[in-house]
C-alpha cells in the first residue's frame, strides 16, 4: 500500500468510526428518553387507573375515563365530566375502577364544575401522587398518562407550554397527543408530581390540563387544612363492607353545589367586565365594542353578496370556554356580536325588511336541553338613545335554569331603524347568569354603539 492509498484508507476509518460513534450517541438518547418514560410509568402507573361509568340496570360499561389516587391515599382525583353522570344521576350510574383484579366501587365527594374536577373516596387504598406547586419552566419534559379509547394505560411524552392566553378559566397547554379516555388522569414531572389533570384535547398534539393547584384547593376542602399539609401520614385503614354507595343526600347537595358554582363564576366574570373601561373598535361606518375580558377571543370577516348588492361586515367576541354541566348542557359562556349591513341601491323600505329578517334569525350560543331550562320569555321594544339619537329595534330574551334557582341564559338582539341602507345589529348571550348582572351588562351595552 502507497503512502496515497494509506492516506485515504486512514480517511475511511475516520468517517466509519465517526458515523458509528453518532449512532451510538443516536441510539443512548433514544435509550434515554425512552427509558425516563418507561420510569415513569413503572415508578407511578400503580397510583393511576381506569375510571369506569357503570349503569347499575344493564351492568353494562356507559363511559369510561381515568383518574389517580391524591392526599392521605383514601381519595382520588379525576374530572368532573368524567363522573358527571353519577352526580346527576346516582340511582342510574355508578364508579368503578379495576384493582389487582378486583372491582372497587367509588363515591363522589367533591366537584368543581368550573375546573372540570372531582374528588373521590376509594375504600381500598392506594400510594397518592403529590402535587406539585409551582409550575414548571417552559419546554420541560412531562408525561400524561391515562386510558385512551378503553384500549390500556398509555404513556405519553410531551412538553409543558405555560398556560393558555385568553382564556377565562386557567388552563395548561400540553404538547402531547391526548385523547378521549385519557380525561381525569395526570399528567405528571420526571419526579412524579403532577402539573396537571388531562381534560381536553385541540388534536395535533394540543392537549390541555387543568392546574394542580386547582386540585389542591378542591383536595384542601375535603381533607382540611391539617390533614392536607401533613406530611408521611400513612392512610387510616377502611372497612370495605361499610363504605357502599354514598348517600342520595350527599349527591343532592352536589347537585346543588352546581348552580351555586356557576353563579359565582359568572358573576366574577361580569363585575370583572364592568370594572374595566370598555375599549371602542371601528366596524366600516360605525363604532363597536371590543374586546372587554382579557380571557376572551375577537375576530372579524366580511363578505360581499354580488347578487343581492349586500356588504356584510361582522365582528365577534367569546369566552372560547364553557363549563360543562352536562351531555345536554353547557354554561358560562360568553359571547357578543356586531354585524355591519350595506345595501347598495336598496330602497330604504326593502332594505328594513330584509335587515330585520336577518335580525330574527339570532340564537343562543349554548347548549341546553328541554329537560334543562324553561323556553325563552322576550321583551320586544323600541329604544332610541338620547346621547346619539339611534334607534333599534330590540328584543331581550330569558329562560330560567329549571335545576338551579337564580340562573337563566339571556340573549339580546339589537338592530338600527333610522340608517336608510345601512344597519348595525348586535346581539350578545349569556350563558348561566343572575338577573341583576346581566341587567348590568346590557345597561352598558347598549351605550357603546354609534355611527362614525
Amino acid at each position: 500500500m502507497d503512502i496515497q492509498q494509506a492516506v485515504v484508507f486512514r480517511r475511511f476509518q475516520a468517517t466509519l468510526f465517526l458515523s458509528l460513534l453518532s449512532l451510538s450517541c443516536l441510539a443512548v438518547g433514544q435509550e434515554q428518553v425512552k427509558g425516563k418514560a418507561e420510569q415513569a410509568f413503572a415508578q407511578f402507573g400503580s397510583s393511576i387507573y381506569q375510571v369506569r361509568i357503570i349503569n347499575v340496570k344493564s351492568k353494562n360499561l356507559n363511559s369510561s375515563g381515568s383518574g389517580f389516587y391524591v392526599g392521605d391515599g383514601q381519595h382520588f382525583a379525576t374530572n368532573y365530566h368524567v363522573v358527571s353522570s353519577v352526580v346527576l344521576e346516582p340511582e342510574e350510574y355508578k364508579i368503578i375502577i379495576e384493582k389487582n383484579e378486583q372491582e372497587i366501587e367509588l363515591e363522589v365527594e367533591a366537584i368543581d364544575i368550573v375546573n372540570d374536577l372531582a374528588v373521590l373516596s376509594i375504600p381500598q387504598p392506594g400510594e397518592p401522587l403529590a402535587l406539585r406547586e409551582k409550575l414548571p419552566s417552559k419546554g420541560e419534559k412531562m408525561y400524561s398518562i391515562g386510558n385512551p379509547h378503553n384500549i390500556g394505560m398509555t404513556i405519553v411524552e410531551g412538553n409543558y407550554n405555560g398556560l393558555v392566553d385568553d382564556y377565562v378559566f386557567d388552563r395548561i397547554h400540553f404538547s402531547g397527543a391526548l385523547n378521549p379516555g385519557m380525561s381525569g388522569g395526570p399528567t405528571i414531572d420526571a419526579s412524579g408530581r403532577v402539573v396537571g389533570v388531562n381534560v381536553q384535547t385541540a388534536g395535533n398534539q394540543v392537549g390541555f390540563l387543568v392546574p394542580a393547584n386547582k386540585l389542591s384547593d378542591l383536595l384542601q376542602g375535603v381533607l382540611g387544612p391539617a390533614a392536607y399539609e401533613s406530611v408521611g401520614l400513612p392512610p387510616l385503614p377502611l372497612d370495605t363492607e361499610a363504605q357502599g354507595a354514598a348517600p342520595m343526600s350527599v349527591y343532592k347537595e352536589l347537585q346543588k353545589s352546581i348552580g351555586v358554582q356557576i353563579s359565582a363564576a359568572t358573576d366574577a366574570i361580569i363585575d370583572e367586565i364592568n370594572s374595566r373601561e370598555w375599549p371602542l373598535d371601528e366596524l366600516s361606518g360605525a363604532t363597536v365594542t371590543g374586546k372587554v375580558h382579557p380571557g376572551f377571543h375577537c375576530w372579524g370577516q366580511s363578505d360581499t353578496d354580488e347578487k343581492k348588492n349586500i356588504l356584510t361586515v361582522v365582528k365577534t367576541c367569546n369566552s372560547r370556554q364553557s363549563i360543562y354541566v352536562s351531555r345536554e348542557l353547557n354554561s358560562g359562556f360568553f359571547e357578543y356580536e356586531f354585524r355591519y349591513l350595506e345595501g347598495e341601491g336598496w330602497p330604504e323600505a326593502a332594505f328594513y325588511r330584509y335587515a330585520t329578517q336577518e335580525f330574527s334569525r339570532g340564537r343562543p350560543s349554548n347548549r341546553a336541553g328541554e329537560d334543562d331550562v324553561e323556553n325563552f320569555t322576550c321583551v320586544d321594544d323600541i329604544v332610541q338613545m338620547k346621547d346619539n339619537g339611534i334607534r333599534r329595534k330590540t328584543a331581550y330574551c330569558a329562560r330560567a335554569y329549571k335545576k338551579y334557582p337564580n340562573l337563566y341564559d339571556v340573549f339580546y338582539m339589537g338592530v338600527t331603524l333610522n340608517k336608510g341602507n345601512k344597519a348595525l345589529m348586535e346581539h350578545f348571550c349569556l350563558s348561566g347568569v343572575s338577573k341583576d348582572k346581566s341587567n348590568a351588562f346590557l345597561a352598558r351595552f347598549i351605550k357603546q354603539v354609534d355611527w362614525q
